[in-house]
């Protein structure tokens, strides 16, 4: 059944039926997960007789609580260059995107309920976005990384690519345990995008859809910019501390395996090699400082509304589609959820459109809670 997909690396005999809270729910796990004693190939082709030696804790987390694992999803190499070889099942000419590519072209295939995916940049919400299907990046270091390949330690979040927000909601509690008592969202911003060149219509409208959606159940939205300080420099804070992250978790493998690497990892290396350690400081620092405006400007009663993603699913071989969106919320932490809604409409109206709605830290029980009711329609 993956033939044409190619979602998977491995494919396992289903593990036996245990009793618990996601009991009947099949589930795959992206190849830099650490699996005890199965494939996790890291996205690198020359290592795939690479095996796992115990479970990461997400891994365990969801067995015991009765999900059946179906496979290992592919990612792109280290999750972060080249392409991963699988195929969106919305259109077998496009790629999935996002180094999650084959978790969520599983779920989108109906071949899993959910699968784990990592976010570092934006590779949970983007592939999630383009394959029609939910995407969820909790708040970071919600969901413990043990087990996890570290790309960038201020970066790196485990996150869920599920069927519906049912599923994520189910998923989400088995691994981070009871979260009540977070409040309730009760009012909508709709933040004008600081990317150049303007929204494709079908975005616009989606974002726009979602916010009428929101009214519906009793959210005011309203627009707002966003301040300088924060659209001017988070795209470069952002890259400083993954390309130091790239450089410092795997500096042996790239001096040791270069010609066989792509030009786009070893770009990002280079470019780590020049971050000292004070720069790298001061990146964390700056990091900190968007964070704490942006606290002050939304309070915990806030949502954001914004595109998932600004760009159809590429084609095959050229790249896994465009990060801005994703990656403000991803140096900050705050979780996001992206959630179907709308088409590109024409000759793509086969391909689907994701809106992100975001919330402060801390906030993802009512940020599952609100985007189960705009799934639901209520």
């Amino acid at each position: 059944m993956d033939r044409d997909i190619n979602a998977f690396v491995e494919v396992l005999d289903p593990t036996p039926e245990v009793s618990g809270p996601l009991s009947g729910l099949r589930f795959g796990v992206k190849e830099v997960i650490e699996q005890e004693g199965l494939a996790t190939p890291l996205g690198v082709p020359f290592l795939g007789d690479r095996i796992g030696k115990e479970n990461a804790e997400v891994v365990d987390s969801l067995l015991d609580a009765g999900a059946r694992r179906l496979g290992t999803t592919r990612s792109t190499m280290l999750a972060i260059a080249g392409d991963s070889g699988a195929r969106n099942p919305l259109d077998l000419s496009r790629s999935p995107g996002g180094s999650s590519a084959g978790s969520a072209a599983a779920v989108a295939a109906g071949f899993l309920d959910f699968a784990l995916g990592t976010q570092t940049v934006g590779s949970i919400v983007r592939p999630a976005s383009y394959c029609g299907v939910v995407g969820f990046k909790p708040t970071f270091d919600v969901l413990p990384t043990r087990g996890v390949m570290r790309l960038s330690v201020e970066l790196d979040h485990v996150g869920l690519i599920a069927r519906d927000v049912e599923t994520a909601q189910r998923a989400f509690r088995a691994l981070a345990g009871p979260r009540d008592g977070q409040g309730v969202l009760t009012k909508a911003c709709l933040p004008a995008p600081w990317f150049d060149g303007d929204l494709p219509t079908p975005v616009e409208a989606a974002c726009t859809g979602l916010a009428e959606r929101l009214g519906t159940i009793g959210l005011a939205a309203s627009s707002c910019t966003l301040p300088d300080d924060v659209t001017s420099a988070e795209g470069e804070i952002l890259n400083g501390l993954l390309c130091k992250g790239v450089l410092d978790n795997h500096r042996a493998f790239i001096e040791a395996n270069e010609a066989q690497l792509p030009a786009e990892l070893l770009a990002l290396a280079k470019t780590g090699a020049r971050i000292s350690r004070q720069d790298h400081a001061a990146l964390r620092s700056e990091r900190d400082r968007l964070g704490a405006i942006m606290e002050r400007l939304f309070d915990d009663e806030t949502v954001l509304v914004f595109p998932s993603v600004i760009d159809a699913p590429p084609k095959l071989g050229s790249g896994t589609g465009l990060r801005e969106p994703q990656r403000l919320w991803t140096l900050l932490g705050w979780p996001a959820i992206s959630i179907p809604f709308g088409s590109y409409g024409g000759d793509l109206d086969h391909l689907s459109v994701g809106v992100q709605l975001i919330a402060r830290p801390g906030m993802d029980v009512p940020l599952l809670d609100l985007a189960r009711r705009i799934e639901a329609g209520a």
